[in-house]
């Protein structure tokens, strides 16, 4: 799986960047979250580190005050259109994915923005190789 795979609701932003962080199916990663309601809540770093782990048993590695240059992760940045909210984007190692591009109604983290505003990062969630 390449590309950018979009939210489908309003708060699955972080299940889409674990598409792409494990090149996963969606349907495959909804399972994983039997019942949760992504219409009304996102999901926390909790949440996302145990589904990394049961897609592929490694550590995970959560950093709040280092930004992963190089390596793959799901950053959690804050939210450019709900005040306030955070939202999940997925980093390659060298550039931003986020899940909300190509919805014109949605303001988007690009890799230069989030370089040029590291202020909004919040936390990298990440396995090493």
């Amino acid at each position: 799986m390449d590309g950018i795979v979009q939210q489908r609701c309003k708060n699955d932003c972080c299940l889409a960047s674990l598409c792409m962080y494990s090149n996963e199916d969606y349907a495959n990663l909804l399972s994983l979250f039997d019942g949760h309601d992504f219409e009304s809540i996102g999901l926390t770093e909790e949440q996302i580190s145990d589904a990394m782990r049961k897609i592929n048993d490694k550590k995970i590695h959560i950093y709040h005050d280092k930004f992963p240059l190089g390596q793959r992760a799901i950053l959690i940045v804050k939210s450019l259109n709900v005040s306030g909210s955070y939202h999940c984007v997925f980093w390659n190692g060298y550039e931003v994915l986020d899940p909300l591009t190509g919805r014109q109604d949605k303001k988007t983290y690009t890799t230069k923005f989030l370089l040029t505003n590291l202020s909004n990062f919040a936390s990298a969630l990440f396995q090493l190789s």
